[in-house]
């Protein structure tokens, strides 16, 4: 059976301290990769604290070769930290696709030893392919990848 989700402030958004009780709140300016799970795609983007600004960055297949990829993004880009968007139902419970996007992210962290955290992605998506009506060359699955780290900073660094 799966084990339940760590706990979520009335956000549901998992805390540092829920996740890593030894990682600190990010507050220098930090590179943050951030990841939309799926089964077949996960779509990427970057963010800089700084700026405050996210962007796709690109999508890869998941099979694999998944980990060599994002070793490669993780050796380019240098984050700080990790970001891994939680799907969550429209009345905040987990499914299927929450527990798979929360096993995902303590990949990351086992993988590569960075912070994780995860954000609530809800209509992160369908927010992604609204933007790309207007902005037909963009991928939708790292454009929200985008939209999820923007949403991440709105709340984290407000």
């Amino acid at each position: 059976m799966h084990e339940p989700l760590p706990a979520r402030n009335k956000d549901h958004r998992l805390s540092t301290q829920d996740t890593h009780p030894s990682t600190p709140t990010v507050t220098a300016p930090t590179i943050v990769l951030g990841f939309d799970y799926g089964a077949r795609r996960i779509g990427i983007a970057i963010a800089n604290t700084l700026t405050g600004t996210a962007r796709p960055l690109n999508t890869i297949s998941n099979n694999q070769e998944t980990v060599q990829a994002i070793k490669a993004l993780i050796q380019n880009w240098q984050p700080g930290l990790l970001l891994v968007g939680l799907p969550l139902s429209s009345n905040g419970a987990e499914t299927e696709s929450s527990r798979a996007a929360a096993g995902f992210a303590e990949r990351l962290e086992n993988a590569f030893g960075l912070p994780v955290q995860m954000h609530n992605e809800f209509l992160s998506t369908h927010a992604a392919a609204e933007v790309m009506a207007k902005q037909a060359k963009a991928d939708k699955d790292a454009a929200a990848a985008a939209i999820i780290l923007q949403g991440w900073m709105e709340n984290t660094h407000d």
